[in-house]
């Protein structure tokens, strides 16, 4: 029998089936960033192992910025995404913003809240919606042969930009760095794929064809080539 402890005062006891752990893993480790704001901006002048983003963009660009559900002081990553493509000289206009419609149901504050004023109603701000057909496109099928939808926002756009957090690659709804976009940014029957129980066994074989699902996907999406 694990006891785990969650809020201030609540305890409760969990029977693992057979082959689960479960561990109490308790406060986040680490200090909190001081100035979240510069620290962004950091972050897209000098990206790991890449150029500044100012430098990838052309002024003709289509951009999306693919926001993943509850990211931590998301208008402040965004701000910072937005700038690097407005010093590129891309026109607002042709920046998305896509959010999950879990950040619409939480009540959380419009992305865009750390723009400057004259920017925030120029750059869209667009909410997926997973039964909207029409609102998807097809990018490719699996090996088992799931068709791959995709949000048509981020589907179409010339460059996509995904702001997301980094988990352990068994916590619960993560698949890996791709995780973000797809399968966040699916249709429905993919959404429910990968909410089915199996997705929660950390070491089944189930969990492992969708990660390997998404990372496929993910590379796929990059490269646009076929995915294999």
């Amino acid at each position: 029998m694990a006891r785990l402890q969650y809020g201030d005062n609540t305890l409760i006891e969990i029977e693992p089936t057979d082959g689960v752990t479960v561990e109490q893993y308790g406060m986040p480790r680490g200090e909190p960033l001081r100035d979240v704001t510069a620290a962004a901006m950091e972050a897209v002048e000098a990206p790991l192992d890449y150029p500044p983003l100012r430098q990838c963009f052309t002024p003709s660009d289509n951009m999306a910025i693919a926001l993943d559900h509850a990211v931590p002081h998301a208008p402040e990553a965004v701000a910072a995404v937005v700038g690097a493509a407005i010093e590129a000289k891309i026109d607002p206009a042709y920046i998305t913003i896509l959010r999950t419609e879990a950040d619409v149901q939480s009540g959380i504050e419009d992305p865009r809240s750390a723009l400057p004023p004259d920017l925030r109603d120029r750059v869209r701000l667009l909410t997926h919606d997973p039964t909207d057909q029409n609102s998807l496109a097809y990018l490719a099928a699996t090996d088992a042969g799931h068709r791959v939808m995709l949000n048509r926002t981020l589907h179409d756009a010339d460059i996509v930009i995904p702001i997301g957090c980094i988990y352990p690659r068994d916590a619960a709804g993560y698949y890996g760095v791709h995780t973000g976009v797809f399968p966040t940014f699916s249709d429905l029957p993919t959404l429910e794929r990968f909410r089915a129980f199996g997705s929660l066994i950390g070491a089944g074989d189930y969990r492992r064809g969708l990660i390997d699902d998404v990372t496929k996907v993910g590379c796929c999406w990059v490269s646009s080539s076929p995915c294999r």
